[in-house]
């Protein structure tokens, strides 16, 4: 910066402009975006694991110029066929927006860094066939049931009860049981009543 003279860099893109260059040549910077275009997820990658070396790839490239819409769709068709599934357990990737794919990309990728114990792949590679497919399946339910629970909070969040309000689904509302008994004592008071005028009118 002290070898620019006075005033030649007055806007934070003028400063990008002359440095970039300097420290992120065209060569390095065409390689980088080659190995981010043709991203592929490793054999024995979490998809935690993946989704960091795929952000890291493109953190070092600053002059990538790829728009999220670009860094999501390359990153969903580099993956593996198990995590193109465990992604689409929330709707298709592919049809969300950016903004809807990246928040679950990375929410998948920060549950699968949870349950990975870093001994899955071998356990799995060491047992037969069948208890591998069982254990992929088991935690594919889980994961399910998990971002089922996700989504009910979300929708919950967003829309509320229905019903009295609040920041719950409307089959966990607190008020439901209590209304629910006041209802039942009205039709069991009707019911009584309405015994009581048959009986009055047979006599």
């Amino acid at each position: 910066v002290d070898r620019l003279p006075l005033g030649t860099v007055d806007s934070w893109d003028l400063l990008k402009k002359t440095f970039i260059p300097m420290y992120c040549p065209t060569s390095r910077n065409a390689k980088q975006l080659e190995e981010i275009r043709n991203f592929k997820q490793e054999g024995d990658e979490t998809l935690y694991q993946a989704w960091e070396r795929y952000n890291d790839l493109l953190y070092k490239c600053p002059t990538h110029d790829i728009n999220n819409h670009q860094k999501v769709n390359i990153f969903y068709n580099g993956l593996g066929e198990l995590n193109h599934q465990l992604l689409d357990l929330q709707g298709p990737i592919p049809s969300m927006t950016h903004v809807q794919a990246l928040t679950a990309i990375q929410t998948m990728a920060d549950h699968s860094q949870k349950w990975y114990d870093g001994s899955s792949i071998k356990n799995i590679e060491s047992r037969s066939n069948s208890e591998g497919i069982a254990t992929i399946v088991n935690k594919l339910e889980n994961l399910g049931r998990d971002m089922k629970k996700l989504k009910e909070n979300v929708h919950a969040i967003q829309v509320g009860c229905q019903n009295y309000g609040g920041a719950h689904l409307d089959k966990d509302c607190p008020l439901r049981e209590e209304v629910k008994s006041i209802e039942d004592a009205k039709y069991s008071e009707f019911d009584n009543l309405h015994l009581l005028v048959m009986e009055l009118s047979i006599v």
